[in-house]
């Protein structure tokens, strides 16, 4: 199982729950959720070894990086507004920040932060430097405009094999091949409005879609069995 993976089974033990699920419990159940879809998808396995492997003492970000402070970041974000510091150090320090950072500093701006990681970049871009100026901006700028016909396709059917019972694996990769064929920018707006990270190439992109799926229906079947006493 992937990190991304887990993140998934999380949310779907959540949402299997239902009303019945104390407020507290789902809230648990949606930032560990979170916290695992920040993570760049990777077995546990390798989770764990490279938590091993990072030094124990002091406050450590994303990756083995120095934590970073919204306030101060907030601050310096005022001075590049002022003009007195320049962007690009400030920029890229907003990249290392988690989402729930993000949607802080966003508030601190009195901006509603997003359901993806990208998104709130964007936004936090945007606010460090308006109009753009940078070539992570520019080269989002570029980027050609999914077809939305498309990406409603690639979503729907996501969803669909999701939520279907009884599919096998074998069934969902049959019925999720065509999305494979989606030019690169569908497939990576699929990803975003599925709320997972479209990085990397179309391949990659469609091979992690693809994994999340068949983790979320073998969860299923196992819950099936449980419940069928099998």
């Amino acid at each position: 199982m992937t990190t991304h993976q887990l993140a998934s089974l999380l949310e779907h033990l959540r949402d299997g729950f239902g009303p019945g699920l104390r407020s507290d419990t789902a809230k648990a159940f949606t930032e560990a959720s979170e916290a695992f879809r920040e993570l760049p998808d990777q077995p546990l396995k390798a989770l764990v070894k490279e938590i091993k492997a990072k030094p124990s003492s002091g406050a450590r970000g994303r990756k083995g990086r120095p934590a970073v402070s919204v306030p101060a970041l907030v601050e310096r974000i005022r001075a590049v507004q002022a003009g007195g510091e320049p962007a690009d150090a400030v920029l890229a320090e907003v990249g290392h920040l988690t989402v729930p950072q993000m949607k802080d500093v966003l508030k601190a701006f009195g901006q509603k932060g997003t359901t993806t990681r990208d998104g709130n970049l964007d936004r936090l871009r945007g606010i460090v430097r308006p109009g753009g100026g940078n070539a992570a901006e520019a080269a989002t700028q570029q980027r050609p405009t999914p077809d939305p016909a498309l990406v409603e396709q690639g979503v729907q059917t996501f969803l669909r094999l999701r939520d279907t019972k009884g599919l096998s694996i074998p069934d969902v990769r049959t019925q999720f091949e065509p999305i494979r064929h989606f030019p690169k920018a569908v497939v990576e707006e699929i990803s975003r409005r599925l709320g997972y990270t479209p990085d990397g190439s179309r391949e990659e992109i469609a091979n992690r879609l693809l994994s999340n799926l068949e983790g979320i229906k073998m969860n299923q079947l196992r819950g099936d069995m449980i419940l069928s006493g099998a």
